[in-house]
């Protein structure tokens, strides 16, 4: 998944983050994702790029919203993600 701002696209389509934490992050996107599955973020901190991994701990549906490009709605999901220790680590050098 790459991020620009607090907004990401990943596997599943457009999303952005709702919090970012050293433990982990949890993130809106447009589509389900697998609990358990291993996940990547891209952000910038600190003016450098940094690659942050981790699993996907828990996803839930949260409710819709109105496509921008049409009147069709979409589904919303949140999910939490738990960093590797070593993504922890890595991201504070």
């Amino acid at each position: 998944m790459a991020m620009d701002g607090r907004r990401f696209v990943g596997p599943t389509g457009a999303g952005r983050i709702v919090d970012l934490g050293p433990a982990g992050a949890c993130i809106e996107t447009d589509g389900s994702l697998r609990i358990g599955q291993p996940y990547a973020l891209t952000l910038e901190l600190r003016g450098r790029r940094r690659r942050l991994r981790g699993r996907v701990r828990w996803c839930r549906l949260v409710g819709t919203r109105r496509r921008p490009e049409s009147a069709e709605s979409a589904p919303v999901y949140r999910a939490g993600l738990s960093w590797s220790p070593l993504t922890a680590l890595e991201a504070l050098g």
